[in-house]
């Protein structure tokens, strides 16, 4: 069939000057405003305050920064505001906010105006887990790959693996001399293949089959490493293994990362490509500043670890144990690390110095 639009002639009068207006592209008709605090909302000292107690932590210290919950079709997480701006509402003023990105479905219309036959069970807040003081980390392989991809020297990363192995060195050779510690340690590391019938069903010699079992065996009998063959024989073994799987892991301690939940910035104060991190207790510094790494697993391109700059607000130092991000710019910076956000993700922080 013959192309007829092809030949077919427009007179440019009948154009000019009409009331015709271009079409908004597909993407521009899909465009939707972006959400900087996706997931996440503010909750009031008191509310927090009372949360704490009903899950029984009122002794274990200061209330957590972060609840990661669920409260009627909604889910997400719910951070404390500042102690000093709930007074202005009162001792006891309980709030806890909602925000459109956080609501899974509609609540129920007696739900919604609070009327007397409103169900209490879903007005529950249901608390999955909360912030804790942060603590060491380690380095994925995953993270190991893209980080030898982007130029980080290989020598540096031989460094931390010389330094990891190095310092289990030491270690066992501690462990040697103090069969109370070895007995603790062999039992902590091999506790998945200690089963029942390793440690009361004996092999020959009356001894368990299983090496960790036998160590375990001969440790409780008053036996020492340095002063019994056998014993001797058995950790050597086990620690052939130890380290072998360390190499096959990949994965290794990082003294100078940690895990974090990840929050917005209620105030607005961070500029894109900022984070503000603070501690509740001392790891090797209270507060992270200037260049940090920052990631989320599974990291699977160059793009999922993200160097940014750690800086310090005082208007956020009640904000502990979480990691701060920015609500500025085009895109949450969360949302370039494998497609992260705030309702519960965890983040890999790490202020470890890496010359490319």
């Amino acid at each position: 069939m013959p192309d007829m639009l092809s030949n077919l002639e427009i007179d440019r009068d009948d154009v000019v000057g009409s009331s015709i207006e271009p079409r908004p592209s597909v993407l521009e008709l899909q465009r939707e405003p972006v959400t900087m605090n996706d997931g996440c909302e503010q909750i009031s000292f008191a509310a927090c305050q009372e949360i704490w107690n009903m899950l029984g932590q009122s002794g274990s210290g200061p209330v957590a920064t972060a609840f990661q919950a669920r409260i009627n079709g909604a889910k997400g997480v719910w951070f404390r505001e500042r102690r000093h701006e709930a007074s202005s509402l009162g001792a006891t003023e309980f709030t806890i906010n909602i925000n459109q990105s956080q609501r899974k479905f509609h609540p129920h219309r007696e739900d919604n105006a609070m009327a007397d036959n409103y169900d209490p069970i879903r007005w529950t807040f249901d608390v999955l887990r909360w912030s804790t003081p942060a603590c060491p980390s380690r380095l994925p392989d995953s993270f190991i790959v893209i980080m030898d991809k982007q130029g980080v020297p290989r020598s540096t990363l031989e460094g931390l693996y010389r330094e990891y192995l190095d310092s289990e060195r030491e270690r066992v050779l501690i462990l040697l001399k103090e069969p109370r510690l070895l007995h603790s340690w062999i039992y902590s590391t091999f506790a998945s293949k200690l089963t029942g019938s390793d440690i009361v069903v004996p092999s020959i010699q009356g001894l368990p089959r299983d090496y960790p079992a036998s160590i375990l065996r001969l440790l409780e009998a008053g036996f020492e490493p340095i002063k019994h063959r056998i014993l001797a024989k058995h950790v050597m073994i086990v620690l052939n293994d130890h380290f072998s799987d360390v190499m096959r892991r990949s994965s290794i301690p990082l003294k100078q990362s940690t895990m974090l939940i990840g929050i917005a910035d209620p105030q607005s104060l961070l500029e894109p490509g900022e984070i503000h991190v603070a501690f509740s207790s001392l790891l090797d510094r209270s507060r992270l500043e200037g260049d940090v790494l920052i990631a989320r697993h599974p990291a699977l391109r160059s793009s999922d670890i993200q160097k940014v700059t750690a800086v310090y607000k005082p208007e956020l130092d009640y904000l502990v144990d979480v990691v701060v991000f920015s609500t500025r710019g085009p895109r949450p910076l969360a949302s370039k690390l494998a497609g992260g956000d705030y309702d519960g993700d965890t983040y890999w922080v790490s202020h470890f110095s890496i010359q490319c």
